[in-house]
């Protein structure tokens, strides 16, 4: 299964990442060179994981609907407090 962004028929990135030491070391010394870089001051940590798929050695391990919810603000934490 290929690693990739965008297509049809695809999983979302979503979840905890585990890295290989390697891939790590890869990824650490990207984001450092984004940080510094005003081009890339709005990219998220995953927008440089794309811009290497083809440096890194990453698999693919899916999830289950309902398995993951993804939080971004106050009120979806409020509501997922409300629903446990």
């Amino acid at each position: 299964m290929r690693v990739g962004k965008g297509g049809t028929d695809a999983y979302n990135m979503v979840g905890v990442a585990y890295l290989k030491q390697a891939d790590a070391l890869i990824l650490k010394e990207e984001i450092e060179k984004a940080y510094v870089r005003e081009e890339d001051s709005g990219l998220f940590w995953d927008d440089v994981v794309d811009r290497n798929l083809n440096r890194l050695a990453l698999t693919v391990e899916p999830v289950q609907a309902g398995q993951l919810v993804e939080i971004d603000t106050v009120e979806e934490l409020e509501k997922i407090n409300e629903s446990i």
